[in-house]
Formats: structure tokens, C-alpha cells, sequence
């Protein structure tokens, strides 16, 4: 009787271990990243700017590259509040073949402006992926991809466009009026500026989208487009340059 009691307990005992081994244990995971900067810069405010004032040219590329369009300057990630980045301290896992169906998009999307020929651009894009994509969470094609297709669903000339800003080196605009306008298309992003290195004032440099963590699409930045180094203050609203194409910039 005693053995049959033994065997029983031992029977139910053996059940419980089946049952949890059966059963999944979820574990909350926190993503590696709260969301991405994906960062359009505008090519004529690279190149006039007070910080480019020892290159006598900024090369703009000829592979069907408009010269007054955004462009890719990278993808950045952050976590909690800060920009997450210094990733090549790691070391390098850039794997240059992986970017060839893309580089006819990047040469295109991602140009490096400093570069002397466009076959340099790889070196631009191993430098991001190294600093930035590193930490992404995404493999390093996926990074690509994701940064290209979100800027592409976002056409920024065409969003100041409609409402009556266009490239102009001589009359400025205001800075709520660039803020207006991308609100009003259900965009919410930081406004960069720098110098203009003629005239020092205050120009439309770049435009930080603010993308979800994985990648999956662009969402607001806040609760109201902000500003990063375009002076003014809560009560001054300040003059901003949206310079136009500036020849003496030309191919190299």
C-alpha cells in the first residue's frame, strides 16, 4: 500500500515538472533604444556653414542628386534622453557587400559631402553604421533600409513647399512658420540650424525625424516641433535662412 502511495506522489510530482516545462515564462525584455533620430540635412546649409569654412568646395554628387534636397545624414539612436552612440568602441562589423542592392539609394539618398568621388561614400556609411547603427538594435542592412525607407515617405522640400517656403539666400523666415508648416502635415520634429558663413545668420541646417525603436514608422518628436541652435527664446521668434544652391560649390 505504501508503494502505491510512493508511486502515485511521484506520478503527480512528475505532471507539475511537465506542466513547467510547458509552459512559457515571459520575460519582459527593455528595448534596447526608446526611438531614433533620423536626421535629413540641407545640402546648401553643409556646405556655407561657418564649421565648413576651410574646405573651398563641398562636393555635391552627380548621380542624379538634385543639389537643393535633403538628404541622409544618419540615424541616431537614443535612450533615455541621450543620444546613444560612440558604438565603434566595439569595434567594426561593417560588411561593405551587404550594402550593394541599397547603393544605388544610398549614392543617391546618403551622399557624403566631404568625399572627393562618390566610390568614397561606403567610408560615410561605415562611419554612421560604426557610431550609430551599432546600437540600433537592427542588422546593419536592415539599418539602411529602415532610415531610407522612412525618409522617403516624408518629402520635406515639398511639405515647406505648400506653404509658400521656398530656398531663398536673401529673405529669411520665420522659425514658427518652418514649425507651422511641418505641423500642419502631422510631422513633428527638431529643427536644427547653423551659420551661414557670409552673412552668420541663422540657417536651416537639419531636420531630426523622430522614428519608433524598431524601425516601423516615423512618430511625433514631442508635443510640439522644438529647435537646436536657431536662437530666439519662448518670446522671440527668430529669422531663419532657407539658403538656395550656391555655385561656387560645385562637383569635384
Amino acid at each position: 500500500m505504501m508503494m502505491a502511495k510512493e508511486a502515485t506522489t511521484c506520478m503527480i510530482v512528475f505532471a507539475l515538472l511537465l506542466l513547467c516545462v510547458s509552459v512559457p515564462i515571459v520575460v519582459s525584455v527593455e528595448p534596447e533604444v526608446d526611438f531614433h533620430y533620423l536626421v535629413a540635412s540641407w545640402p546648401p546649409s553643409f556646405c556655407n556653414n561657418t564649421e565648413n569654412k576651410a574646405r573651398k568646395v563641398c562636393f555635391l554628387p552627380n548621380l542624379g542628386f538634385r543639389y537643393e534636397e535633403f538628404s541622409i545624414h544618419g540615424m541616431w539612436p537614443q535612450k533615455g534622453g541621450d543620444s546613444v552612440g560612440n558604438c565603434s568602441n566595439k569595434g567594426s562589423d561593417y560588411v561593405n557587400g551587404k550594402m550593394t542592392p541599397l547603393q544605388p539609394t544610398l549614392d543617391k539618398l546618403w551622399p557624403d559631402f566631404k568625399a572627393s568621388t562618390e566610390r568614397l561614400f561606403w567610408v560615410f556609411w561605415k562611419s554612421e553604421w560604426d557610431k550609430h547603427g551599432r546600437c540600433s538594435g537592427l542588422e546593419q542592412k536592415k539599418y539602411f533600409q529602415v532610415a531610407v525607407d522612412r525618409f522617403q515617405e516624408q518629402d520635406l522640400e515639398k511639405i515647406l513647399r505648400l506653404s509658400g517656403i521656398r530656398p531663398n539666400s536673401k529673405v529669411t523666415v520665420k522659425l514658427s512658420k518652418i514649425a507651422a508648416a511641418f505641423t500642419s502635415k502631422g510631422v513633428i520634429p527638431v529643427i536644427h540650424c547653423n551659420d551661414n558663413k557670409i552673412t552668420k545668420a541663422k540657417q536651416l541646417f537639419e531636420v531630426y525625424l523622430c522614428v519608433e525603436a524598431d524601425g516601423s514608422k516615423i512618430v511625433p518628436c514631442g508635443t510640439s516641433v522644438s529647435s537646436k541652435n536657431c536662437g530666439g527664446s519662448p518670446r522671440i521668434d527668430p529669422d531663419i535662412l532657407y539658403p538656395v544652391y550656391d555655385p561656387k560649390f560645385k562637383s569635384v
